[in-house]
């Protein structure tokens, strides 16, 4: 299936947090503190967005299905500028969202694991070349 046909699906895909968020407002399942849970919810939905966006180029490369950079490049010209943003907000992210857990620490260290590999894949295939170049193999 072309990437084309499925952005539409991607675009009501990725308002599913809305909705779950909204939903819980209209029926009162935010908790005793629903502000904190919107804040919480919301900061974690970011950092899954921006682990599935760096995900897309090694996914690409892996699989050879270069349709996917289109999910990524859907907003516009300033995408290159956004998507190194990207990478710093990834970071930061994380460690804000490990500052933020107080005991169990698991899943702030999984979307460290996950973040520094994804970066780490994109570092290797920079250097690479590079490397390759400078030691001619």
């Amino acid at each position: 299936m072309r990437a084309t046909s499925l952005k539409p699906l991607v675009v009501i895909a990725s308002l599913a947090p809305v909705a779950y968020l909204a939903w819980g407002a209209a029926s009162g399942g935010l908790g005793a503190n629903p502000i904190e849970t919107i804040t919480r919810e919301t900061g974690t939905w970011t950092l899954r967005f921006l682990v599935i966006t760096l995900a897309v180029t090694p996914l690409r490369r892996l699989t050879a299905w270069n349709d996917a950079i289109k999910f990524r490049r859907m907003g516009g010209r300033a995408w290159r500028r956004l998507h190194r943003l990207a990478y710093a907000s990834a970071v930061v992210g994380v460690v804000h969202y490990w500052w933020l857990v107080k005991l169990d620490t698991r899943r702030p260290r999984n979307y460290a694991v996950t973040v520094a590999v994804l970066l780490g894949a994109r570092l290797f295939t920079f250097l690479r070349p590079r490397l390759a170049r400078r030691f001619g193999t």
